[in-house]
């Protein structure tokens, strides 16, 4: 997309995707295992700034499934007044501050978040996620890895797994039921993704009725219980979800542009520019 911004000739096209940014809180390990913490540290995080971090072109979510994945099964204003419901962590150190002294750590801990190097722009995110930290007395330590030695921590054995900064590339399916990869007990198991380390039995069961269950209209309301349990929690922050982009000549207009483009009949929506 930035590259693509400074070219003459074309014009961009732009949408939130289902790819997105989070901040992934082992919950088994000291500091973390207080869900006051990880909700201070939703508070202390700056979308605005991970973003800038990113290179811009992403959009701020305050849910783990994003709207645009919500909007497979909800309409738009179902899907809004859904995330409008959930508790929210918007960028506000006070708020942060004041969730860290309810915790068992109000004066801080020391911590380490691992990344990715030779991936977007991991270990630049990683970097501004863990300055804003250090705001409200959590002193982590970033690791940037190889992604083998990354992906290999972090689906290892649950106990060995540590926070993390991430960009999940997607959801595991056009599905919404595809951000499930990373929550679960089935996930926590080694070669899978549950980072957190995230499994109540009513996620779990919540998960599993999500797939059983057929017909948007049954299915939304069994992910807007599962994201309100996830809202309360807060195992991930949620920090982005990451434009979809296209760059397409001035020559031409195309209507229709958003995530799942490239995989309908878009040369239809192709015309010549009037």
């Amino acid at each position: 997309m930035r590259a693509f911004s400074a070219t003459s000739g074309v014009k961009l096209l732009s949408a939130p995707s289902n790819s997105t940014g989070i901040l992934a809180m082992n919950t088994q390990l000291p500091g973390w295992n207080d869900v006051h913490v990880r909700r201070a540290a939703g508070y202390a995080i700056n979308r605005a700034d991970i973003i800038a971090a990113n290179g811009g072109y992403a959009t701020p979510i305050y849910s783990l499934i994003p709207p645009s994945m919500l909007r497979t099964i909800g309409s738009s204003s179902q899907v809004s007044s859904l995330i409008s419901s959930l508790p929210q962590y918007p960028y506000d150190l006070a708020a942060a501050k004041r969730e860290m002294a309810q915790s068992a750590y109000p004066h801080g801990f020391a911590t380490t978040i691992v990344t990715y190097t030779g991936v977007g722009q991991a270990v630049n995110e990683g970097e501004a996620v863990v300055a804003e930290l250090a705001q409200i007395g959590i002193h982590a330590q970033l690791k940037p890895m190889t992604v083998n030695a990354w992906a290999a921590l972090e689906t290892g054995p649950a106990s060995k797994r540590l926070s993390s900064f991430l960009e999940t590339g997607g959801s595991s399916s056009p599905d919404v039921s595809g951000y499930d990869f990373i929550l679960g007990h089935q996930n926590t198991l080694a070669g899978q993704w549950n980072i957190a380390d995230y499994a109540p039995a009513a996620v779990d069961q919540l998960m599993t009725a999500g797939i059983a269950t057929t017909g948007a209209a049954k299915r939304f309301p069994i992910y807007a219980q599962l994201l309100r349990t996830l809202a309360a929690d807060e195992p991930y922050v949620p920090i982005y979800s990451e434009d979809e982009g296209a760059a397409v000549s001035t020559k031409f207009s195309v209507s229709g542009y958003g995530q799942f483009f490239a995989v309908t009949p878009y040369a239809l929506q192709v015309k010549a520019a009037s």
